[in-house]
């Protein structure tokens, strides 16, 4: 659970590895909400708002999506960059007011 703007809101992030030309990212994924939750178009919207990442669409899931070079990490850059990714993910959901819906957390308990 997270404070967000007064609220309290569970927010996770996913970590994966990958590479791409040659070099490898660590890709960082929040989840926002289902595809059935809210319009693509107002999800554009806060595209625009947002300082980091980019909202896309997996599967019938709006993530919040950030990547950092594996070289340019730090224990400091990498506990900050999934702090704010954390952080605007929620601050998304807490402004569309898209509820917690356990379905978007499932797979973190596999």
């Amino acid at each position: 659970m997270m404070t967000v703007d007064g609220a309290e809101i569970r927010q996770d992030v996913g970590l994966a590895p990958t590479e791409l030309h040659g070099r490898r990212w660590l890709v960082l994924i929040a989840p926002v909400c289902f595809g059935e939750r809210i319009d693509a178009k107002t999800l554009v919207k806060y595209e625009d708002l947002i300082p980091s990442g980019a909202l896309v669409l997996r599967g019938e899931s709006y993530l919040l999506r950030d990547g950092v070079l594996f070289e340019a990490l730090t224990p400091i850059t990498l506990a900050w960059t999934v702090a704010v990714i954390a952080h605007e993910a929620a601050k998304v959901r807490l402004n569309l007011a898209v509820p917690d819906d356990a379905r978007l957390f499932a797979h973190y308990t596999e």
